[in-house]
């Protein structure tokens, strides 16, 4: 049987993607499938390549796009003269400089997309790509079991995340004119949260009157539309943290707060109310959340699926989080897990506090949330998918399996 190879770097992949990695292949092997993983800082890569080529590959899988531009010559790649699809997982909105696997001119190159409404845009960026499909992020677990009741964990809220504060939007080497354009998009996203923000950036050109090409679009938002992005996600953990602050809620907050001139979670240390244990692993935030009674999400995700949500449900805990149209279809708030509405963050802390004075209540949602986590969004069921997709485009194009 051929191998899947599944591409890494550990010199430079965070704890997460490491952590997805060892599930991504534990999960091929339980669906049947021999998955290799193969890292580009093994000083030895080049002879383990050869030999992991030797016994055949079925097709390769790339988180980001990693290894996927190895080249036999100047002006051919490996995997297109092997003739075999590379899927290149997109795990950053879509347009980030991170997923530069997108912009290769590879043969049988298949995007998976973490969002539903990219995957129009794929080939609309790199007409080369063969296929694209929406694959969200899986949730990962922890093997212990049974699973604490919520009464027993020694956490109420917590919270885990880097953060790196970006609120003064001051662009450093970005044109004037880009500027205006960027806090545009910002406060249209922030007004209109549901809106991926590829689509708010074209209506900010549409009501500005600027009719762009297809290309120069891309080429600004290549450039630029990843700063909007990532001052969108930081902007909103702070406002949804800010809610339990300042209700008086006390939240445990794990993570890295990146350096920055201005500021981080230290701008938090003088809150009463805010819990601050510092960075930690993916590994460690799997235990923050089996000992955690509601796990909070918050960052835009419109039309995926943070893996906080299904993580959180794993391991047993209530997930509290922002909503995209995915989660809408796959989870019923109040029921398996709880949202909350942008537009009325006024909310929030009734919601939170309602949720904790009511043990059972927390109890029944959790195990709801965990079943539902369990059947439809571990990574085996995103391998099984991924597998779907790639076995039906080698048997529509005629290539070996």
């Amino acid at each position: 049987m051929k191998k899947i190879l599944l591409f890494g770097d550990t010199r430079h992949d965070a704890s997460f993607t490491q952590y997805w990695s060892k599930d991504i292949l534990t999960s091929l092997t339980t669906l049947g499938e021999e998955g290799v993983y193969l890292d580009l800082a093994d000083k030895n890569f080049e002879y383990h390549l050869q030999e992991i080529l030797h016994e055949g590959i079925s097709f390769v899988i790339s988180l980001y796009g990693v290894g996927l531009n190895i080249k036999v010559s100047d002006d051919e790649f490996l995997f297109n003269r092997l003739n075999i699809p590379v899927v290149c997982w997109m795990l950053d909105v879509l347009l980030s400089p991170n997923n530069f696997g997108l912009h290769l001119p590879l043969r049988h190159l298949l995007v998976a997309c973490l969002n539903q409404e990219e995957i129009g845009w794929v080939r609309l960026i790199n007409p080369s790509v063969r296929s694209a499909f929406f694959l969200p992020l899986g949730g990962s677990e922890r093997v212990s079991e049974p699973k604490k009741l919520i009464s027993e964990r020694q956490i109420r809220l917590s919270y885990v995340g880097s953060f790196s504060p970006m609120f003064d939007r001051k662009w450093e080497g970005v044109p004037s004119g880009i500027e205006h354009i960027l806090n545009d998009v910002i406060d249209y996203v922030v007004v209109n949260p549901m809106c991926p923000i590829l689509e708010a950036a074209k209506d900010v050109f549409r009501i500005r009157n600027i009719e762009l090409s297809n290309e120069i679009f891309v080429v600004f938002c290549r450039r630029y539309l990843n700063l909007a992005n990532l001052y969108i996600r930081e902007y909103c953990k702070q406002r949804v943290l800010d809610s339990f602050l300042n209700a008086g809620i006390s939240i445990d907050i794990f993570g890295q707060a990146l350096v920055s001139s201005r500021g981080g979670w230290e701008s938090w240390k003088n809150a009463k109310w805010a819990r601050l244990h510092g960075p930690c692993s993916y590994e460690e935030s799997l235990k923050v959340a089996e000992e955690s009674q509601i796990v909070v999400n918050a960052g835009i995700f419109p039309g995926g699926l943070h893996d906080r949500i299904s993580m959180g449900m794993l391991q047993g805990a209530v997930v509290f989080t922002d909503p995209s149209s995915y989660y809408r279809e796959c989870f019923i708030d109040g029921k398996d897990s709880l949202s909350f509405d942008w537009s009325h963050m006024e909310e929030i802390p009734g919601k939170i506090t309602s949720l904790l004075a009511d043990p059972e209540r927390m109890q029944a949602m959790a195990d709801l949330g965990r079943q539902k986590a369990l059947e439809h969004h571990t990574w085996k069921s995103r391998m099984k998918r991924m597998l779907d997709v790639v076995r039906t485009y080698q048997a529509i194009n005629g290539l070996e399996m």
